[in-house]
């Protein structure tokens, strides 16, 4: 199944970019305007993305130099080389809803101080130098082995804002620009690296860390990272007053209790400063001063959900939009789980039986531990009243959507 432009949409597309490419000069309200009118075609365009960072960056450029949006300039070269791509090949395209698997993953970020990319185990970054807006991945000084990768189709190109280009800055603790790491969590590798851990130790330790907590890990410890430098201390130092010094800072701009106590999780995981007695003293102070309020503070009534939920029935006449939301409101209030357990659920892992259908949960979810493995969720029959049966609504969504699965 694919998404492609109206016909309306395209033509109205096509006639902004030649009115745009045939004025020697537009305002900075036209560029912004061009710009809003491609973002809003991504979902239709495939690579679109990748071919208005020039118009972008020229649109914040002009700003920065004189905030008026009547000011008159000029495309660069680049910036024209993007509305081309869009008159000739992006308005053609099409764009797929289902992607197969991905065969290999590129992480590639840059920074202040360098380039970085990576993949497998094949990896690189730049010597410093031409640090500019380019992000041509086949480009052999960045990254010399990535770029046979980049050319092979369901290869998947991933930006990761957190690139550690600490081996670069240091290169005297780097044995090769290859062995560049790509991801914020750069202080835990040095960590088990100085004590002699291997690549592959290293990448076990930080498998015990889901994915999202390596992202917020990541924020707080390239802070605590460029912190330490500005105090000359070395973040790998069982320094108490170091940290506290720097979550003193984060208190100071304004920073929650939660998000001052994920900093100390993080820096945890580079050594056990997070659980010395004055830390904890502190973060008692923080939360007196500072309190951390609950996200939800009071409980709605099910029974008016469910008395709407009643009037739309029989499901059967529902349009396709309400019919998933009837569901998903009912597998809600039925189940109770995260929404994450929502989006693991599959019908490729699900079993029909009489008077119920059990999902098999086939990844990972927050919950998840060794004393808490993998489950099921059950949906059951209601038959006292099937204008709210999970059960019955379920069947009838298989069926009104079965057109949709078997073309992709």
């Amino acid at each position: 199944m694919t998404v492609t432009l109206s016909g309306e949409k395209r033509e109205h597309v096509e006639t902004l970019i030649n009115k745009v490419l045939l004025t020697p000069m537009i305002t900075v309200r036209t560029l912004a305007q061009t710009v809003g009118t491609l973002i809003a075609c991504f979902l239709a365009i495939e690579y679109g993305q990748l071919y208005h960072r020039h118009l972008e960056i020229l649109k914040i450029n002009s700003l920065k130099t004189v905030y008026d949006f009547e000011r008159l300039i000029l495309l660069s070269e680049e910036a024209m080389s993007d509305l081309k791509w869009w008159l000739h090949d992006g308005l053609k395209s099409k764009k797929s809803l289902v992607r197969e698997k991905p065969r290999a993953t590129i992480k590639s970020d840059s920074s202040g101080y360098a380039w970085g990319a990576g993949i497998e185990e094949a990896g690189g970054g730049s010597n410093g130098e031409s640090l500019n807006y380019s992000s041509n991945v086949n480009d052999t000084i960045l990254v010399p082995r990535v770029g046979n990768y980049a050319e092979k189709p369901n290869n998947t190109l991933k930006a990761i804002k957190n690139t550690s280009v600490s081996s670069i800055r240091h290169k005297s603790n780097s044995s090769s620009l290859q062995e560049t790491e790509v991801d914020g969590l750069h202080l835990v590798r040095e960590k088990t690296k100085s004590i002699g851990m291997s690549r592959t130790t290293s990448k076990i330790i930080l498998s015990s860390w889901r994915e999202k907590t390596q992202r917020q890990y990541s924020i707080y410890l390239k802070r605590y990272d460029r912190f330490c430098k500005t105090k000359n201390a070395d973040p790998f130092d069982r320094n108490e007053k170091t940290l506290i010094a720097f979550l003193t800072d984060m208190y100071k701009k304004k920073y929650g209790y939660s998000a001052i106590n994920t900093a100390r999780a993080a820096m945890s995981s580079v050594n056990d400063v997070g659980s010395h007695p004055l830390v904890c003293r502190f973060m008692r102070g923080m939360f007196n001063l500072r309190p951390s309020c609950p996200r939800y503070t009071y409980i709605w009534d099910v029974s008016l959900v469910l008395k709407y939920l009643r009037t739309l029935a029989p499901s059967t006449g529902l349009e396709l939009q309400s019919l998933s939301a009837k569901l998903a409101t009912l597998c809600a209030l039925v189940t109770g789980p995260w929404c994450q357990t929502f989006h693991a659920m599959d019908i490729k892992h699900m079993q029909i039986s009489e008077g119920k259908a059990t999902f098999h949960i086939a990844s990972l979810l927050k919950t998840n531990s060794s004393k808490n493995p993998i489950s099921t969720i059950t949906l059951r029959a209601y038959r006292e009243d099937r204008r709210i049966c999970v059960f019955t609504c379920l069947k009838l969504y298989l069926k009104r959507t079965k057109h949709l699965r078997s073309t992709t």
